[in-house]
């Protein structure tokens, strides 16, 4: 697949110090690929060995390292999950939205103890 692939890189340099000093940082980040690739296949082979059914999808420093479908979406017409499977979440949206929330609060966007109405002036009984 192509998130086993090494990424193509290209620099454009003037001197051979400088010449050297991408080869060090290629080098480097082509390690750091290749110890995510080898993340990657034991967190796959771990869903796969426990039967997880579903999307699991890593994000670091910002980047998505892996976003990939395990087992079936639809298992009577062998419909396999993917990234862009749709899932009823029912309750555990709960808990993805105290995680947002206290990130935010974590970042200093906003304050768990400020009233509602200081983010939503508009929400009925905001102030309590």
């Amino acid at each position: 697949s192509e998130e086993n692939e090494p990424s193509q890189e290209t620099a454009a340099v003037s001197n051979t110090d400088q010449k050297k000093e991408v080869k060090k940082k290629t080098a480097k980040k082509s390690e750091e690929q290749i110890k995510t690739v080898d993340r990657n296949q034991k967190i796959s082979n771990y869903l796969k060995e426990i039967g997880f059914s579903g999307t699991a999808m890593i994000v670091r420093n910002g980047e998505i390292v892996t976003n990939k479908g395990f087992g079936y979406a639809d298992r009577k017409h062998y419909i396999q999950n993917n990234p862009l499977t749709s899932f009823y979440v029912g309750s555990s949206q709960k808990a993805l939205i105290a995680t947002a929330i206290l990130q935010l609060e974590e970042k200093g966007k906003l304050q768990t103890s400020d009233p509602v109405s200081t983010y939503l002036p508009h929400f009925p009984n905001g102030q309590t």
